[in-house]
């Protein structure tokens, strides 16, 4: 039942697009109709924040359908321990470099969603989803005196020492070097691959890095989207089953159990996924509006 659970909140994820805006719900129901047309309900509390990955369709319920908060606020207890080394690798570096005259500090290490979406819609980011949103990226300030320097070799002396004790520096980065920022995962790929749980918040953007990737193939500039091809392909193995839903809504199925539901009682939800696991079809409802897509 759980497996019926994690799929259907993946497709929640994916298919949002269809229904015009976000609303908040305070709960969240799923029902599974099995073959002989038995009705079992689960309903999820979409405003309480989880702090066991036990708990992991109800943090994705959260994340999908509740308060926005920072993503940290979902997934500190399931990152801390390696925030807390992040922490000291990038201390040490305060410590010891850079020398006097020059002066370093750091920025935006807990970068809201909202700061994200303004950074990518200014062209200071191409990423819709970063590292900085979880915590593991810095921005680096250095200073001589008052004067903030924007960029010059010190940058490169300090990306240096970063990767000395254990760092990746964003000078490295290939088609949009970042000189002034440092991270603790080579690429979010790698982030997936240690933390699957966190890919859940990366599907959503996933047509956007698709479209990014095609886009460089198409201009010959492959190379230089190396990090998005890792991203999207290890979307595809922790989340395969995304590639079992039919991208376009279809029909409402000539289920009566279905269609009476929605008769009687679909207009007193404000949020439900109803699914026909011998039908191989899904119905999504939010507020007054429904769809129906086929499971592949």
């Amino acid at each position: 039942m759980n497996i019926s659970f994690y799929i259907l909140l993946l497709f929640a994820q994916v298919k949002d697009i269809h229904f015009p805006g976000q609303d908040r719900y305070q709960n969240f129901q799923i029902a599974i109709i099995d073959s002989t047309d038995r009705w079992q309900w689960h309903t999820f509390d979409s405003l309480r924040t989880q702090k066991n990955p036990k708990d992991i369709f109800s943090i994705y319920a959260n994340r999908q359908f509740g308060d926005q908060k920072h993503l940290h606020e979902y997934w500190d207890f399931y990152l801390d321990s390696t925030h807390t080394k992040f922490k000291h690798l990038s201390d040490s570096l305060l410590k010891t470099f850079p020398h006097k005259p020059y002066r370093m500090r750091y920025v935006s290490e807990y970068r809201s969603l909202e700061k994200q979406e303004y950074l990518l819609k200014l062209g200071k980011s191409k990423l819709p989803l970063s590292l900085h949103n979880f915590g593991f990226a810095l921005d680096v300030g250095i200073y001589r005196g008052r004067k903030y320097l924007r960029r010059g070799q010190i940058y490169t002396s300090m990306g240096q020492k970063a990767k000395e004790i254990g760092l990746f520096w964003g000078g490295d980065f290939k088609g949009f070097p970042d000189p002034g920022h440092i991270q603790y995962f080579s690429n979010t790929a790698n982030f997936i691959k240690e933390f699957p749980l966190v890919g859940f918040e990366f599907l959503r953007y996933k047509h956007m890095f698709q479209s990014t990737y095609e886009a460089a193939v198409e201009r010959g500039r492959t190379e230089y989207v190396q990090d998005t091809k890792q991203l999207l392909e290890v979307l595809e193995e922790k989340f395969p089953e995304i590639n079992q839903i039919s991208p376009y809504a279809i029909a409402l199925p000539a289920n009566q159990t279905l269609r009476n539901w929605i008769s009687t009682e679909g207009l007193k939800s404000q949020f439900i996924i109803i699914y026909n696991a011998a039908e191989k079809w899904v119905y999504i409802q939010k507020g007054t509006q429904g769809y129906c897509w086929k499971i592949q």
